[in-house]
């Protein structure tokens, strides 16, 4: 399969200098910004279509979150004579079905795929140790075709998660996002997310070698024993009542996984259904500390 070399155009180059920092808009900028065939287009385009739409009636709704994007799948529309409407207020679009067929249509694997990432896909930033990559659909008829294509090649095993109005499947492993990134033809963004990945491996042998900070697993060791004390506290006195299920989860999760950090649990919760950030995580020990300090005072 051929690789399209990225060409600099200025069109769509016009992220904010926040997003310009974030790994996930350059890999949709790079995606923007290369060129393609005919085919290789309207791949990319049923790609984006099937991921970001919603069939109300007989017509597919688009909703955009980045006028960017917006902009370039417009232009696609405009050069194809594909019509649609624009619905007022808002950043979404109506197709009617007749303008365009709602179903998984494409030649081109790589760009079909890109298409899905331009619409949904997601990835953690460069800097993390906790790797996440994840694209998704609006209908679910479309997630199970797109998961089983995926995992047909050897270094794929997507899994599947429900989020909010999403069909995600996503993989956790940093070499199988180089392999994605690679399949979908990002080869700037691949290249750099395996320089990182080098970077890391080399790291990792320095630790297994003794330069460990001991700092950090200081850190780690003394914020589990809190947590492990007042849970222990709050079970014992058979207070749990007071915190919901996805809070009962995350408490038996970390007492298995004293080692996790916080944004490695926020991962592991999501597996199972339960869509919390790092920052949600920490709102859910004060609450937990909160209840042991009333506990403890009562005893007292």
């Amino acid at each position: 399969m051929k690789i399209c070399q990225p060409q600099t155009k200025e069109n769509y180059l016009t992220f904010s200098r926040k997003e310009i920092m974030t790994f996930a808009h350059s890999i949709k900028n790079e995606i923007m910004t290369t060129s393609y065939s005919k085919t290789q287009l309207d791949s990319l385009l049923n790609g984006f279509i099937i991921s970001n739409g919603i069939l109300q009636d007989k017509n597919i709704i688009l909703k955009f979150n980045n006028s960017d994007i917006r902009k370039f799948i417009l232009k696609i529309f405009s050069d194809r004579n594909i019509d649609f409407a624009k619905v007022a207020n808002t950043k979404s679009i109506i197709i009617n079905t007749k303008n365009y067929d709602f179903s998984i249509n494409y030649e081109d694997n790589s760009q079909f795929f890109a298409g899905i990432f331009l619409s949904s896909g997601s990835v953690n930033k460069l800097e993390t140790s906790a790797y996440h990559l994840q694209i998704g659909a609006r209908e679910e008829k479309f997630i199970d075709i797109i998961q089983k294509t995926l995992n047909s090649y050897e270094n794929f095993k997507f899994k599947f998660i429900k989020q909010k109005d999403w069909y995600i499947i996503y993989i956790k492993k940093i070499e199988s996002i180089c392999d994605f990134l690679r399949a979908i033809q990002a080869i700037n963004s691949y290249l750099l997310l395996e320089n990182v990945r080098i970077n890391r491996d080399y790291n990792n042998n320095l630790n297994r070698l003794g330069n460990f900070d001991v700092t950090n697993l200081n850190k780690t060791i003394k914020a589990f024993e809190d947590f492990k004390n007042m849970f222990l506290l709050v079970k014992e006195k058979k207070q749990l009542k007071q915190f919901s299920q996805s809070q009962r989860v995350y408490f038996k999760e970390r007492m298995k996984h004293p080692e996790y950090s916080l944004s490695e649990l926020s991962i592991l919760l999501l597996e199972k259904g339960i869509d919390i950030t790092k920052g949600g995580i920490n709102h859910w020990n004060k609450k937990l500390k909160t209840v042991f300090e009333q506990l403890s005072t009562n005893q007292k």
